[in-house]
């Protein structure tokens, strides 16, 4: 049986799909940290609490025989943010629901069946505070999470013409 190629564009939209069913998250998007706060696309700010998934490291993992790729792993980061306004949450909150979300996103994605053979094995994944008082004065969580992924072209196969 063979296990099907994914994509990091599969996986940031598994990611999505979760956070558009959750209901504590009013907001997601994607693409470097810089950019956090705003859809570029749509030119508008965030909606808070919401999931923010950034790309990390790709390794290639060379085959036994270095006759070319065997695998691709790739990590993501996810952020979950809110925004405190002293007359409604308090730090202390915003950190206890940000914290709740992340951990539910994380619960559904490493079950997911699609994603479950690629997940790579981490006994522990570690959740770290984010605070951003320049910005936008956002704070929550953030966890890298890696999925190792067969790659299935070889060299003869790529899509390179050569002279």
């Amino acid at each position: 049986m063979s296990i099907e190629t994914k994509t990091l564009n599969q996986i940031l939209d598994k990611i999505e799909q979760i956070a558009e069913a959750h209901q504590m998250i009013n907001d997601h998007g994607n693409g470097h940290t810089a950019d956090i706060g705003t859809d570029r696309e749509e030119n508008r700010e965030l909606v808070y609490p919401y999931l923010w998934t950034d790309y990390r490291d790709t390794q290639y993992i060379l085959a036994q025989n270095n006759r070319g790729i065997a695998y691709k792993l790739y990590t993501v980061q996810m952020m979950v943010l809110d925004k405190y306004s002293p007359n409604a949450k308090n730090s202390q909150e915003v950190m206890s629901d940000t914290e709740g979300i992340l951990s539910d996103v994380i619960q559904k994605l490493v079950n997911d069946r699609a994603l479950k053979a690629f997940r790579v094995e981490i006994k522990t994944l570690v959740a770290q505070p984010v605070r951003d008082d320049e910005k936008d004065g956002v704070e929550g969580w953030m966890v890298a999470i890696a999925f190792k992924i067969p790659y299935q072209f070889c060299h003869k196969q790529l899509p390179i013409i050569e002279d």
